[in-house]
């Protein structure tokens, strides 16, 4: 048996593939909370696949320098179909998709984490450290983050430490 989570609901599959149980849990309650926190989890994970687009886009910046964005088309409030992959940019950063989803003007690329990741651009300063909230803004492998000054990039998945206190952060001299 196995656990599937489709559009807000708790599947349960038995042997052969049929479906046995079927649960919504309401966002409140303890199973609603569970499953925003594994989707916020799965949500940071990075397939070889994506980690290639990363690259990709990032050399892409390398070459075309600050004016990329005129090639990446703008996130829209009610657009349908954002798609793991897509690249999109939003008051001037540039957006990796993480999930499939439909846009909501409530969960700007700045704000939803679970359905975004930015991209720092080569010649762009990390975003400062901020404290993981709830079951959302956990820090994932790589990414980069300022600190008290210096510029830390993050060991662990579901980081949610302070950088600099122990050893799910390394100290990034690259930059």
């Amino acid at each position: 048996m196995r656990i599937v989570i489709e559009e807000g609901h708790l599947i349960l599959i038995g042997e052969g593939g049929l479906e046995i149980a079927r649960e919504t849990p309401e966002p409140e309650s303890e199973l609603g909370q569970h499953m925003t926190a594994i989707l916020a989890w799965a949500a940071t994970r990075k397939t070889p696949e994506e980690e290639r687009l990363d690259e990709l886009i990032a050399a892409m910046i390398e070459a075309r320098g600050p004016d990329v964005e005129a090639y990446i088309d703008a996130w829209k409030p009610d657009a349908k179909g954002y798609k793991p992959g897509n690249f999109l940019t939003y008051e001037g950063s540039i957006y990796r998709v993480k999930l499939p989803h439909d846009a909501s003007p409530d969960k700007p690329p700045n704000t939803a984490y679970n359905h975004y990741a930015r991209v720092v651009k080569p010649d762009e300063q990390p975003p400062e450290w901020v404290k993981p909230q709830g079951t959302m803004g956990y820090y994932s492998t790589g990414d980069r983050v300022t600190y008290g000054g210096s510029l830390y990039i993050s060991r662990i998945d579901w980081n949610d430490s302070e950088p600099g206190t122990n050893e799910d952060w390394s100290e990034d001299f690259a930059r």
